[in-house]
C-alpha cells in the first residue's frame, strides 16, 4: 500500500518581494486525509482584475479509498471518487490596496 502525498505552496509576490497572497495546496491519495484545497482565478466582478477562488473540502468523513497518482488532477483535486460539494470563498482583488480581500 503506497500513499501519495502531494503538496505545493502557492505564493504570489509583488515586484518589491512582499507577499501578496499565499496558500498551501495539499492532497493525500490515501485516508486519513483531513482537508484538500485548490485555487483558481477568474474575474468574478468584471472589473478587469483577476479574483481568486479558493475551494476546500474536509475529507475526514469519506470512506476509505485510494487514488493512483494519475487520478489526482494537476490542481490536486482527486478524480477517483465522487466528492461532496466544497466550501468556496471568493477573494476580490482591491487595486487600491494591491491585494485580495476575503469576504467579511
Amino acid at each position: 500500500d503506497a500513499a501519495y502525498n502531494r503538496a505545493r505552496h502557492l505564493l504570489i509576490a509583488r515586484l518589491d518581494g512582499s507577499i501578496q497572497y499565499q496558500l498551501a495546496i495539499q492532497a493525500d491519495a490515501e485516508l486519513p486525509f483531513s482537508t484538500i484545497s485548490r485555487i483558481f482565478g477568474h474575474d468574478v466582478d468584471s472589473d478587469g482584475h483577476l479574483d481568486l477562488i479558493e475551494q476546500s473540502l474536509v475529507a475526514t468523513d469519506l470512506l476509505e479509498w485510494e487514488c493512483e497518482p494519475a487520478q489526482i488532477e494537476t490542481d490536486f483535486w482527486p478524480s477517483c471518487i465522487e466528492l461532496p460539494e466544497p466550501t468556496t470563498v471568493t477573494l476580490r482583488y482591491d487595486a487600491s490596496a494591491d491585494t485580495w480581500l476575503r469576504p467579511s
